[in-house]
């Protein structure tokens, strides 16, 4: 499954530029795992390195894609960011892809700062899968990258894992970016600010009850992943996050009278990956 939605069309500019409403989301759930593949950190704006996660494995037969999200916050680099991995194709001996991280149009910030957890698909040649076997994934080349920036190659869930949790209420989604932490210098409490500790990952998610084995509480102290699509006026997709590793509980809460059955999920999750969509060219 590639996890960018499609390009925005250039009549619908106008649509996806305009905020979305809660309701505009769709929640979905899986217990099948994002498996974190390896992670890629850059040294250099042409280089790299490569840290396999051991005993992890791509699909033997059936293949998968892959995507690519940052770890870290990056800064100021000089262009779009391409990075190329390598490994056995589903019918190629080694099939090359690569994730590129360019600014859709249709966003006002064009610039080369790209926050933690935004991700792209990495994209080989007529979308072909990649299998496990020899070669296994290797870095390939890294086009305006910024030393010290982290990169995590994942494979998510298949399309066909989902399931809509359906009739969502509220959903917070906690941000893992490192909070700031003052420094103090005589009587100036935060003479100097730095980036401290992350954040927890925290996710909130209210649903109405239609059965007590469905929706939330059929994950309740389950691992699964997490995954919202934005579809604004029910017409143009433009946004798709998923909650890598989360793990909720989720109290229900029963009113009075003709009042409605809440279920209200709350939990960890380890990654959050973000994906927007392009514009059409």
């Amino acid at each position: 499954m590639l996890y960018v939605p499609n390009d925005i069309l250039n009549a619908d500019v106008g649509i996806a530029q305009r905020p979305y409403l809660g309701g505009e989301f769709a929640i979905y759930y899986t217990f099948k795992q994002a498996v974190l593949m390896g992670i890629i950190t850059l040294t250099g704006p042409t280089s790299g390195t490569f840290a396999r996660e051991p005993g992890t494995l791509l699909p033997a037969t059936d293949g998968a894609h892959l995507q690519m999200s940052l770890l870290t916050s990056l800064y100021n680099a000089p262009g779009d960011l391409a990075v190329s991995i390598s490994a056995k194709g589903a019918t190629s001996a080694t099939l090359t892809g690569t994730a590129t991280f360019s600014n859709p149009t249709w966003l006002r910030d064009q610039s080369g700062n790209w926050p933690l957890g935004a991700s792209v698909d990495v994209v080989a040649a007529a979308d072909e899968l990649w299998i496990t076997g020899t070669p296994d994934i290797s870095l390939g080349t890294v086009v305006n990258g910024v030393a010290g920036a982290k990169l995590g190659i994942f494979m998510l869930p298949a399309a066909a894992d989902w399931i809509l949790i359906g009739c969502t209420g509220e959903v917070r989604i906690s941000d893992k970016s490192r909070k700031p932490k003052n420094i103090a210098c005589g009587l100036n409490q935060s003479a100097f600010v730095k980036p401290g500790n992350s954040e927890i990952g925290t996710v909130n998610i209210a649903s109405k009850v239609r059965s007590f084995l469905e929706g939330l509480q059929r994950i309740r102290g389950a691992r699964v992943t997490i995954m919202g699509v934005g579809t604004k006026e029910d017409a143009v997709m433009t946004d798709r996050f998923v909650l890598t590793s989360t793990i909720v509980s989720t109290p229900v809460r029963l009113p009075e009278g003709d009042g409605e059955v809440v279920a209200e999920a709350e939990g960890n999750y380890e990654d959050a990956l973000y994906f927007a969509a392009p514009q059409e060219s």
